[in-house]
């Protein structure tokens, strides 16, 4: 407890009152949470599933598609579907870049805090990343859960305050990764402005919530090819 101004301050106290009333939260509320989370993750590895086997019969649609395009326009237009083709596979390296640059933040987050399992756990903070809302979600009440109940927390902190420290490390983490590593990285590989970026993201949530922010950037991208397409052939 500290002292001031005559007043005394037990941030012990205070720590564990706050722990406790997030976990009556949490009750209250953990059906919902669990039942939405399940939800956003079905429908999520669904479309990665179909994107997929998508991928692996790319070239039969390609060819598919290119054998109804009138041949006076089929080279264009197969440069053009090329140029997205290669618009998406960077953004799929900018996804790898996300997971790997994540994955080491977290990494020396929960190695200082000295968390039990920080190698596994950060690789997986790293990969949940990729998924929007939910994916970070999922990884912060894991880590805490993980921090909760490990046998002692470093620093004389108590497993309480520990956990409350690696949500706010975790939380300063999700600000930094949605307004600097995303609209940077991601808008790199894709060429991108980061503002157009962070419009898009915002806009793609609010249409598509989980799924829109997936595909928020990647669908700018292909936007940008199409009015770049276009621009060309109004000023040829």
């Amino acid at each position: 407890a500290i002292s001031m101004l005559g007043f005394s301050i037990n941030f012990e106290k205070v720590i564990n009152g706050l722990i406790t009333w997030f976990m009556m939260q949490f009750r209250s509320n953990v059906f919902p949470i669990f039942f939405g989370a399940i939800e956003h993750l079905i429908f999520t590895v669904i479309f990665f599933v179909v994107t997929f086997y998508f991928l692996l019969e790319a070239d039969k649609y390609r060819n598919a598609f290119e054998a109804v395009i009138p041949e006076p326009y089929r080279v264009e237009i197969s440069n053009l579907v090329e140029r997205i083709n290669f618009t998406l596979g960077s953004y799929i390296r900018s996804l790898i870049i996300l997971i790997i640059v994540m994955s080491c933040a977290s990494f020396v987050v929960l190695s200082i805090f000295k968390v039990k399992y920080a190698i596994l756990l950060s690789v997986a903070t790293g990969v949940l990343e990729v998924i929007p809302i939910v994916g970070p979600i999922v990884a912060t009440v894991i880590v805490s859960m993980i921090a909760l109940f490990q046998p002692s927390a470093p620093y004389g902190l108590s497993n309480s305050a520990l956990v409350l420290i690696i949500i706010a490390c975790y939380f300063l983490l999700r600000l930094l990764e949605d307004y600097i590593v995303i609209p940077n990285v991601a808008a790199k590989f894709v060429k991108v402005h980061p503002v157009i970026a962070i419009l898009a993201l915002l806009i793609g949530g609010a249409l598509g919530g989980v799924l829109g922010l997936f595909l928020a950037i990647p669908v700018a991208a292909i936007l940008k090819v199409f009015m770049g397409y276009i621009y060309i052939k109004l000023t040829e």
